[in-house]
């Protein structure tokens, strides 16, 4: 099956007060990281959606073998970045898209592989990471629900959309979230990194 990742790295960070994708552990910024474990993964094709930041984001993932997607409009919210990539995806016939964000550096390809294989089980209804409060990215969705991504508006993301259909939703619990928004959230992430 033709399945594409899509990392969303359009964000412009303003709780960290800088750009959050380029902030480093383990000598790799977070996008690097994040790209890293998508290209390792069984999908087909890596897309990642800049917005913010985008020339000099740009200078640090040349080297990976992504499809770059410019989202002239992220100031409009996380809905924007997900509106440009999937129009793209169409454009390529894709069947279906894993949507990730690019800061969350506790994914694993391991748990990218899992959900992969969760959802070739039942290809027509999307697969969601489980997490204490509800379904969340990284998810898979076929390409039937592309129009539903589209329609999202503001800030929403996926997770909207997941928590509406649950019933039709295969998921896979995970327990490790760090969703690092605040300089706060990522000293507490590097930290437990080195335990």
């Amino acid at each position: 099956m033709n399945m594409a990742i899509l990392v969303l790295a359009a964000g412009s960070s303003t709780r960290m007060g800088q750009p959050k994708q380029l902030l480093r552990a383990g000598g790799r910024t977070l996008l690097q990281i994040c790209l890293e474990t998508a290209l390792a993964s069984h999908c087909s094709e890596v897309c990642c959606v800049l917005g913010a930041h985008a020339t000099e984001l740009r200078q640090h993932i040349q080297k990976y073998p992504v499809q770059l997607i410019e989202n002239p409009h992220y100031q409009q919210g996380l809905s924007s970045s997900l509106r440009v990539g999937i129009a793209q995806l169409e454009k390529e016939e894709v069947e279906a898209a894993m949507v990730l964000l690019a800061d969350m550096p506790n994914v694993s390809t391991a748990h990218l592989n899992e959900l992969i294989d969760r959802f070739h089980e039942h290809p027509q209804q999307p697969a969601a990471t489980a997490y204490a409060n509800g379904l969340g990215v990284p998810a898979i969705f076929p390409a039937t629900y592309f129009p539903k991504l589209k329609a999202l508006k503001g800030d929403q993301g996926a997770r909207a959309l997941l928590n509406q259909d649950t019933q039709e939703i295969s998921s896979l619990p995970f327990s490790d979230l760090t969703d690092i928004d605040t300089p706060e959230d990522f000293r507490a992430f590097l930290r437990k990194r080195q335990e």
